[in-house]
C-alpha cells in the first residue's frame, strides 16, 4: 500500500455525495463498465448505477456512514481493494460492503462494488 493511501478519502467522497443526493457525483466514482451487487439486483455500468442510486436516494435511503476498514494494494498493481460496514437511517439499515478499485491514468475507480444488508 502507498504510504497515502487514496482510498478512504474516496470513501468518504462516495458517502458526502451520497449524503447530498447527488446520484451523478456517486456515479462518477465508478469505472465506465463498472458492475454493482447491490440488494435489489445486480447493475451494469455507470449509467445504471447512477439511475438506482437516483431512484434510492429519492425513496429516503439517507444518512449513510461508511466505515472504510480495510485497503489492500500489491505494490505496483493497478487494482486494489478496501472493504468496511455501513448503516444508514440512524442504523435502521445495516451491512458490510467491498469495492474492487483499478487506476485509470492517475485515477482510481470503482470497477466493483458488493453491498451486502444484514438489517
Amino acid at each position: 500500500m502507498p504510504e497515502t493511501s487514496p482510498f478512504p478519502t474516496l470513501v468518504n467522497q462516495w458517502q458526502a455525495a451520497a449524503n447530498q443526493g447527488n446520484a451523478g457525483a456517486v456515479a462518477a466514482l465508478y469505472a465506465t463498465d463498472a458492475v454493482f451487487c447491490a440488494t435489489e439486483g445486480i447493475l451494469h455500468g455507470r449509467g445504471d448505477i447512477q439511475n438506482d442510486l437516483d431512484a434510492q436516494f429519492k425513496a429516503g435511503f439517507t444518512d449513510i456512514h461508511l466505515t472504510n476498514e480495510e485497503d489492500h494494494q500489491q505494490t505496483g498493481a493497478n487494482w486494489a481493494y478496501s472493504v468496511g460496514a455501513w448503516n444508514s437511517n440512524a442504523g435502521a439499515h445495516t451491512g458490510f460492503w467491498s469495492v474492487l478499485w483499478v487506476q485509470q491514468g492517475t485515477s482510481w475507480q470503482i470497477q466493483q462494488h458488493t453491498l451486502v444488508t444484514t438489517s
